[in-house]
């Protein structure tokens, strides 16, 4: 809208309000080739919002609109997301277990459900230092290959570490 307004046919009054859990957060978005957009984020767990372009959520993306993982065992959450040309979707994030923790990649099909053959059954995480890692970006390359950056907060270094397409990590 010109004028700053909301556009009133999305959603509620321009508004799409979604609860996939308890503090939940929202930190990338991402549009599909079909028009629909992807929100990622997480409340505890990884999760993923799909909406039709009206704004109301799209029951054909697993189920009910939303995707939740669980990557790690106490806490984790998505930063960052990007649509490959096949419309499958990688979301980055970082996942926290007490004593450890790392950034996290996980991929999903096109209708929400976790591609199994990315990773170990659909994610992988990767500890840098002891605990503080987090993928803020993630992206493809043009030969399918993930890269994602993370940064430690105990040190301020920032990693780039590169995938293979299926989630191994590659060594040049």
């Amino acid at each position: 809208m010109p004028d700053g307004s909301r556009d009133q046919s999305f959603g509620n009054a321009g508004i799409a309000l979604t609860s996939p859990g308890e503090n939940a957060d929202a930190w990338g978005v991402a549009l599909q080739a079909n028009e629909k957009i992807v929100v990622a984020g997480g409340a505890g767990m990884t999760a993923l919002a799909r909406y039709s372009s009206n704004g109301k959520l799209d029951p054909s993306f697993d189920g009910d609109g939303i995707a939740v993982t669980d990557v790690g065992p106490r806490h984790d959450q998505a930063h960052a997301l990007v649509v490959q040309k096949d419309g499958k979707i990688i979301v980055g994030g970082f996942y926290d277990n007490s004593t450890s923790g790392g950034f996290s990649v996980v991929r999903y099909k096109p209708d929400g459900s976790l591609d199994k053959s990315f990773g170990t059954s659909g994610s992988l995480k990767t500890q840098i230092e002891t605990a503080g890692d987090s993928a803020y970006t993630v992206m493809v390359q043009p030969d399918g290959s993930v890269v994602t950056t993370s940064a430690q907060s105990g040190t301020g270094d920032i990693t780039v570490t590169r995938y293979d397409a299926n989630g191994g990590r590659q060594v040049d």
